[in-house]
């Protein structure tokens, strides 16, 4: 029954990594303005790598004047993601972590794992908190209507953040599992580790030099 909960936690977080890669090629945040017979006045969508992009000329009027404050997401922080992202792929697939006696080995993988899944959080959770919220960037969704010019303001969220939040999901339950084995492992290990001391200390009787020294001269005496 665990095998199979085992390789269920798998397929999900296969799935988790492949949508967290995927959401870096989509629309993160949606701006856009339009007017009161559904003309595109404004329109900016920002990627998590690419930033603020629209498909208006940028220099053009409305739409430059109205265009978001830049949400500076260092791109280190997109790298070391997508790296921890293909470690982890790598031991998932490659590494057999409830087969093996030796952990040391799979230390950097937890490591990753456990990074793949507070990207997720940090894309998740703090990424609106920290740089939407503050930019006066609605969250989830938002629409103003200015009823004087019948202006239509549109804020939302993108598809690719909505699929962060799936794959924290998808990502978590192996993660946990994956630390649980670790913990347990190491528990045992230093469980054995100490029940073979105090046997050792029981088998090892106590050496009494005096005694020794004694017994050596006297048999030199006899000699």
């Amino acid at each position: 029954m665990m095998s199979r909960i085992t390789l269920l936690f798998k397929i999900f977080f296969i799935c988790g990594i492949f949508i967290s890669f995927t959401s870096f090629f989509l629309d993160w945040y949606i701006f856009q303005v339009n007017t009161a017979t559904d003309e595109l006045l404004v329109s900016w969508r920002y990627n998590i790598i690419a930033g603020w992009t629209t498909p208006f000329i940028e220099d053009s009027g409305i739409n430059q004047l109205l265009r978001p404050y830049a949400l500076s997401i260092p791109l280190a922080v997109n790298l070391i993601f997508m790296g921890a992202i293909v470690l982890s792929l790598y031991g998932l697939i490659f590494k057999d972590i409830e087969n093996t006696d030796e952990m040391k080995s799979f230390i950097k993988f937890n490591y990753s794992n456990l990074g793949v899944l507070i990207f997720n959080g940090f894309y998740g959770f703090v990424f609106p908190v920290m740089y939407l919220i503050p930019n006066t960037l609605y969250f989830p969704t938002f629409t103003i209507t200015q009823l004087d010019s019948g202006v239509i303001s549109y804020y939302s969220i993108g598809i690719g953040y909505i699929l962060q939040l799936i794959a924290f999901s998808l990502n978590f339950p192996y993660v946990a599992f994956y630390m649980d084995t670790m913990m347990k492992f190491e528990k045992r290990t230093h469980t054995l580790e100490n029940k073979m001391e105090n046997v050792l200390e029981h088998l090892q009787e106590p050496l009494d030099l005096d005694k020794l020294i004694a017994q050596e001269t006297l048999q030199l005496e006899g000699e």
